[in-house]
This record gives C-alpha cells, sequence and structure tokens, in this order.
C-alpha cells in the first residue's frame, strides 16, 4: 500500500514540476573579454545578484524579494505597501515566475540601464551607495488609479492644452535655477520635489522671470512655474508660453493621453510626432483637502486638483521623459485663475504613496 501511494504521489508531482520548471537554469558560461577588471568585479556581482533574485521566486519569498529593493520604491512595479497585506500568488503570475527561474543569467549590463532577467520582467543594479537592489519589476499584477479613464482636465472654459502645464524637471534646469536664485531658495531639491511648498509664499503666484533682452519674437523664453489659465485659452501657446496669437484647435484624445496636433486622427495615429510633443494624461482627481495641504499659505482656497503624467518621448534610448505632478488651480486676489504645481514625482509610485499614505 505504502510503495502504490508513492507512485501516485510522483505520478501527479513529477509533471507539476514540469510545467512549473521549478529548477533554477544554471547554463551560462560568462566570460568578459577586454574588460578592466573594476567592470568584471561589476558583471561577476551582477551575475551572482541575478542568481539571488531567482532563488528568492524559486522560493516564493515575497518578503525576501521586496528587501532587496532598497530604493526608496521600485521604478516601476507593485509598491512596497501595496504588496505588504499580498501573498506572492497574488502579485506575480505561475508564468511569470517560471519565466524569471529559468532564463539565463545575464553576464553583463544592457548598457546604462542595469542588469535585467527574462527580457526585462526584473531589472537590477547597483544603486548610488554601491548596494545591489531591484529597481524594476515589470508585468506583475498592481494597484490601479481611481480615475484612469478620465480623458484630459476639463475646466469650465474647456480642455487645458498639454503645453499649458509648468513643467520643472527635465531639461528644465535652468527655470529651477533662476528661481532658487531670485528668491534665495538654498534646497532646490525639495523646491523642484514640492513647489507647492514656496508658490505664494517665497515666489509670489503667477510671477515670472523676463530675461533683458526679450523682444515680441522671443517671448517664449519668459519663465515661470505658474500659468494664468486665461492664457491657455485666448492665446496659442508655444512652449508653454503665451505669444499672443489666437488660439486654435490642436489637440487629440488617443487612449485618454492629449496629445498636441493638427490633423486627423486616423492619419495621427500613424505619426510618432505627436509623441516628440508635449503630451499628458489624468490618473486620479486630487481631494481639495489634500491640495489645500499641498499649498496652505494659497488662499482662496484650492478649486480643482489632478494627478498627471506629463512628458514627452526623447525619440532616442532615454525613452518617455517625464514626472508624475500633482497640479491644483488657486485664485489670486484678482480672482485670475492659477495652474500652480504642488507635487513633482518621479515614479507612478511615489505618487501613489502621496495619495494613499
Amino acid at each position: 500500500m505504502a510503495v502504490f501511494l508513492i507512485f501516485l504521489l510522483s505520478f501527479f508531482t513529477f509533471p507539476f514540476l514540469l510545467n512549473n520548471k521549478s529548477e533554477i537554469n544554471n547554463s551560462n558560461n560568462c566570460e568578459v573579454d577586454n574588460r578592466g577588471e573594476e567592470y568584471k568585479s561589476y558583471a561577476k556581482e551582477g551575475y551572482k545578484f541575478g542568481r539571488k533574485i531567482q532563488k528568492l521566486v524559486f522560493r516564493k519569498d515575497l518578503e525576501g524579494i521586496y528587501n532587496n529593493v532598497l530604493n526608496e520604491e521600485l521604478r516601476y512595479g507593485p509598491r512596497k505597501a501595496f504588496v505588504k497585506d499580498k501573498n506572492f500568488d497574488e502579485i506575480f503570475p505561475n508564468e511569470w515566475s517560471s519565466k524569471i527561474v529559468s532564463s539565463k543569467l545575464p553576464c553583463e549590463p544592457v548598457g546604462w540601464r542595469g542588469f535585467m532577467l527574462s527580457n526585462g520582467k526584473i531589472w537590477f543594479d547597483r544603486n548610488r551607495l554601491g548596494d545591489w537592489t531591484i529597481v524594476s519589476i515589470n508585468q506583475a499584477n498592481q494597484e490601479e488609479f481611481k480615475d484612469k479613464n478620465i480623458s484630459g482636465w476639463i475646466t469650465e472654459r474647456g480642455l487645458i492644452h498639454p503645453t499649458c502645464f509648468p513643467r520643472i524637471g527635465y531639461y528644465k534646469t535652468p527655470k529651477l535655477n533662476k528661481f532658487a536664485k531670485k528668491f534665495n531658495i538654498k534646497n532646490k531639491r525639495d523646491f523642484k520635489s514640492s513647489p507647492g511648498k514656496y508658490i505664494g509664499k517665497i515666489i509670489p503666484l503667477g510671477h515670472e522671470i523676463v530675461p533683458e533682452n526679450i523682444n515680441e519674437e522671443t517671448n517664449d523664453r519668459i519663465l515661470s512655474i505658474t500659468k494664468n489659465l486665461n492664457d491657455c485659452f485666448n492665446f496659442s501657446l508655444n512652449k508653454g508660453f503665451s505669444n499672443n496669437r489666437a488660439k486654435t484647435t490642436d489637440t487629440i484624445s488617443i487612449d485618454n493621453i492629449i496629445y498636441q496636433t493638427g490633423n486627423e486622427q486616423n492619419v495621427y495615429k500613424n505619426n510618432r510626432d505627436h509623441l516628440l510633443k508635449v503630451h499628458y494624461r489624468v490618473f486620479e482627481k486630487v481631494e481639495l483637502s489634500k491640495c489645500n495641504k499641498l499649498a496652505p499659505q494659497l488662499t482662496p482656497e484650492c478649486k480643482d486638483s489632478y494627478l498627471i503624467k506629463l512628458g514627452y518621448h526623447s525619440g532616442g534610448t532615454a525613452g518617455w521623459l517625464g514626472f508624475y505632478y500633482i497640479f491644483g488651480i488657486f485664485e489670486d486676489e484678482n480672482k485670475e485663475k492659477f495652474i500652480v504645481p504642488l507635487r513633482i514625482f518621479s515614479n507612478r509610485n511615489l505618487a501613489l504613496n502621496e495619495l494613499r499614505g
């Protein structure tokens, strides 16, 4: 009887192990030629860390995986707070796990992006302190934004144009530096991530920095970190600044992303030019109490607020360049409405942390 039970157990268990590819792939023979010793050491450490990740996935050790996320949050993938009350199978599909465990370990990094497992399902690298960390986890189950189906930010005047939102981010460092210098802001990192703390307190609402040599043809060089909402609808915009020309209809919504275009939709979908221009997507309406908390010095209180993803594609290997922003609409003493950047985040997880606590 005991022999028969062992036979049955083996009969049903063996195919299960095969289907789930329970054995960790160990087939790579890494030889990094024509490289310095420092690079060889880096590649060897990366290989070992990749093996460590595979073992954690093999054991379905969710806590162990996230103990190796040393940065504040994953760049892409489920955020730390979301997985706390979940088990491994709720986050990672069986097929995902099998491919990670059976994938070949990387012998070298993928350029500046670091190391990857299974064609990018997991990315990992050293952090700024030199410690190895998981950077991104793709194709895992994660939480959604509440209002992901909103198509653009609609005001009583109409849809807000992508270029109307004042940006501080990629290639906007001169703007950041000039405002920091003029208003003696020492902590530029805090200013960049939490501009709402400074606007209306240190920086007047609607303030612009105008170069001495400005003229009518180059007034797009005016620098501002807030935007008068009327300008978005009264004038056309050039790089986010009014140029006193008549406003034209030049936006289109594709998959709830607001692009700049003057073409018909069926033509525009086959043209990549829209990706290279500033575009945005609304992800979630922000409670007015939260909006007011991010800029308590601004009165009257916040009129409207959203979390949006704002930026553009580089057209090269850098990919998409931009940030997640919480913007609010506030009035000045003359009842003029302004779009104000309150918080800026480098990825969705940091934005979700702000909204969910």
